[in-house]
């Protein structure tokens, strides 16, 4: 029975009971002090049933607006996790991989349903898994956010430098609950800003020259 149906049948309890109290009450051959007490009581409970019955729908009216606000603010952050130009990893305390966003798994060459539940160091190059290991163990040792360097392995791909920043999630117990990991390709960074230094220098040589009168050569518009 749901709190809808709960409460018209409190309600129609209550209305009997009193029809049947106000019945009894007008009868000229029963004395009102001769009325079963139990009855009295009765109603009485009826009427409290019937009060609690109506607070209670109101807070389950309460709680389902607070869990669809949740539900909606709770999907807000999973697109932002999701579609983030970022890669992002939530794993345990041993780096087992727990979730992974779109951008992370285009970063690992993985599909994001086969990242899930393999241990981070596996995407480390097999020299520096030792290593890493070791930054592992101390990232639970404190609360501070790490930064790492790390040269990872794509699945079936080429290795690339990675920054790690890492954030720990502790429970009320102060027990590790998560390790937070945002992934960057370092390769890709540094590349772009060697391309916008070209694209720069390549401005630069194309720009027209004014022959100034003392033999000064003087860029047109020149660069600020």
């Amino acid at each position: 029975m749901n709190i809808e149906h709960f409460i018209q049948s409190a309600e129609a309890l209550h209305s009997r009971l009193a029809d049947l109290y106000q019945t009894a009450s007008v009868l000229p051959w029963i004395p009102p002090e001769l009325l079963p007490q139990a009855f009295k009581e009765l109603y009485s409970t009826s009427k409290m049933v019937q009060l609690a019955a109506e607070e209670l729908y109101l807070q389950n009216e309460e709680l389902i607006k607070t869990r669809n606000w949740l539900e909606t603010e709770r999907q807000r952050y999973q697109d932002l996790f999701e579609f983030a130009p970022d890669g992002y990893l939530i794993t345990n305390a041993e780096g087992i991989i727990q979730q992974a966003n779109l951008s992370a798994a285009q970063l690992l060459n993985v599909s994001r349903q086969l990242l899930v539940g393999k241990p981070i160091v596996n995407f480390v190059r097999l020299e520096e898994r030792q290593p890493f290991r070791c930054e592992l163990n101390q990232l639970c040792q404190t609360d501070r956010v790490r930064e790492l360097v790390v040269r990872l392995q794509q699945n079936q791909g080429e290795s690339f430098d990675a920054a790690f920043t890492v954030a720990v999630v502790r429970n009320q117990q102060g027990k590790v609950n998560s390790l937070r990991w945002l992934l960057r390709n370092i390769n890709e960074r540094q590349q772009k800003k060697t391309e916008l230094i070209n694209n720069g220098s390549d401005l630069i040589q194309d720009r027209p020259v004014h022959k100034h009168t003392k033999g000064e050569s003087i860029l047109l518009n020149p660069l600020v």
